[in-house]
């Protein structure tokens, strides 16, 4: 597969699982009412989060396994660093934006 088609595919993945779980997130704390207390347990929440950046590594890696290892190692880097950015502009803008936990 195209090194570009493995990087939209599987940061799509990891957005998308992101949006869905933020989403998820909201709703319980809308139902609850209390926007500023836990709508997700944390211990759910963080395992939420790894388990949607390691299934999408692994789409990632299962994408590029035809590439030898040093750009693998360098590729992966590169990806990891764009979820990174995505993650913290989704999570800032979450937490900014609904004003949820303590703001």
């Amino acid at each position: 597969m195209e090194i570009k088609k493995a990087y939209s595919r599987s940061l799509a993945i990891f957005l998308c699982g992101l949006l869905l779980l933020i989403a998820v997130d909201y709703c319980l704390r809308f139902s609850s009412g209390v926007m500023h207390g836990l709508g997700m347990p944390e211990m759910i929440w963080f395992a939420s989060q790894m388990i949607i950046t390691g299934i999408s590594m692994c789409v990632f890696l299962s994408n590029i396994k035809l590439v030898a290892l040093g750009k693998k190692l360098s590729f992966s880097f590169v990806f990891l660093l764009s979820v990174g950015v995505i993650y913290l502009v989704v999570i800032y803008g979450y937490v900014l934006l609904t004003r949820v936990d303590g703001f």
